[in-house]
């Protein structure tokens, strides 16, 4: 077993009632003018407008609403990768404002995810259940989630949540049979239908964020009556990035690499 899924699978072992609790921060109107650059930025690289975001789902081609298999990318989100001057000055901003609210000499991840989630028919990568853990991020992570649309009446986002307790549980149960990084593999675990009953839906609304422990298992589910787009980026105390925790490198297509020259950024 590697060095770093002894120190997941030790973190882990941590009493749930110590992981960080489940909670919403406010971020105000950053959210706003962060959906505002990407429907511009979607206007200005496509050849069909959108009005606003929830409603890209009604007038894009299925092809580009479309999940990837190798990691659950639309051709949408493809084009909102590439960051400019803009963009980058309203991120920055957004850090700060977060990072305030944590006590720790914090770093954040360099370039945020921004996910554009509408399912077809043809889609089975969601579930995928997982926890950054098993995705290969450094233990003492902390994940921020911010909706830039609001959540629909019947689908909500989209993306469940399980709580430390239930997180906590089903990792000791699955690590029994297979070390951390193999569970990211196995049907059982990715598909799971106790996750789905067990977990709960994220219901919250523009302008806040949701705040989890990275040991949480969660993720994206299938949605047909609206378009979901949101923003993920990651927090670490840098003690954690130092001995005598080892270097982590991501178990995806990239291998990123968990430190302060790659993956995260001081602010």
């Amino acid at each position: 077993m590697l060095e770093t899924e002894i120190e997941v699978k030790k973190y882990y072992s941590e009493s749930a009632k110590k992981w960080n609790i489940t909670r919403s921060i406010e971020i105000g109107d950053l959210s706003n003018q962060i959906s505002d650059y990407i429907l511009k930025k979607l206007n200005k690289n496509l050849d069909f407008k959108i009005k606003n975001l929830a409603s890209i789902w009604k007038i894009a081609p299925v092809e580009y609403l479309s999940q990837n298999l190798a990691g659950g990318i639309n051709t949408l989100t493809k084009i909102i990768y590439e960051r400019d001057k803009e963009f980058e000055a309203l991120y920055r901003f957004l850090c700060e404002k977060i990072i305030k609210m944590f006590n720790g000499d914090f770093v954040v991840q360099r370039v945020p995810t921004i996910r554009i989630h509408t399912s077809t028919k043809e889609d089975t990568f969601y579930p995928q259940w997982h926890s950054d853990l098993i995705l290969g991020h450094p233990v003492g992570t902390t994940n921020i989630w911010i909706p830039l649309t609001q959540p629909n009446i019947s689908e909500i986002h989209g993306f469940n949540l399980c709580e430390p307790e239930t997180s906590y549980n089903f990792f000791k149960e699955s690590s029994k049979l297979f070390s951390p990084y193999e569970l990211l593999n196995n049907e059982k675990i990715t598909k799971s239908k106790k996750l789905l009953i067990e977990s709960n839906p994220i219901n919250t609304k523009t302008g806040f964020a949701t705040v989890f422990d990275s040991r949480c298992f969660h993720s994206a589910l299938p949605i047909y009556q609206h378009t979901r787009v949101s923003m993920d980026l990651r927090l670490i105390d840098k003690k954690y990035l130092n001995s005598p925790y080892p270097s982590f490198t991501g178990r995806g297509r990239k291998k990123a690499k968990f430190d302060t020259k790659n993956f995260y950024t001081e602010i």
